[in-house]
């Protein structure tokens, strides 16, 4: 009876994955986003600036492509999950009334687009930085 009730009143939010962008979408509303996320450059405790294609450069920066093999400068490997959940978030933030009181149910679409890179871990790696940033409950349709 609960998990009903929690399917009636949650956004559910279906995302296309690909390795350059996600496409994020609940009912009628979509975003597409690509998968990059900006960092300062300024200092060793770097600060998420932007997120996708509409980030505007107002003080140095480096971005980081999350499913790129060739990243253009080195980056310590917890950034990339760090940005990974930054990312999630703020998809959800574009979608979700932020008076909802309860999270959203994600279903992942194509999620082994990403395998190449991942190597079969991907399924793993996107429900952990789903979780981490707010969704509820994930799910995987290949």
């Amino acid at each position: 009876m609960l998990s009903k009730i929690l399917k009636l009143l949650s956004a559910t939010i279906e995302i296309e994955v690909s390795p350059d962008r996600f496409v994020f979408t609940r009912d009628d509303l979509v975003k597409s986003l690509s998968t990059r996320v900006y960092l300062s450059n300024d200092s060793a405790d770097h600060r998420i600036l932007g997120v996708g294609d509409d980030f505007v450069a107002t003080e140095p920066n480096m971005c980081i492509e999350l499913f790129q093999e060739n990243q253009k400068e080195p980056i310590p490997n917890f950034v990339k999950s760090e940005c990974l959940d930054a990312f999630f978030m703020h998809a959800f933030r574009l979608l979700t009334s932020r008076f909802a009181m309860i999270r959203p149910l994600v279903v992942f679409k194509n999620s082994r687009s990403l395998n190449a890179l991942l190597c079969g871990y991907q399924d793993t790696i996107l429900l952990t930085a789903a979780g981490n940033a707010g969704a509820r409950e994930c799910t995987f349709e290949n």
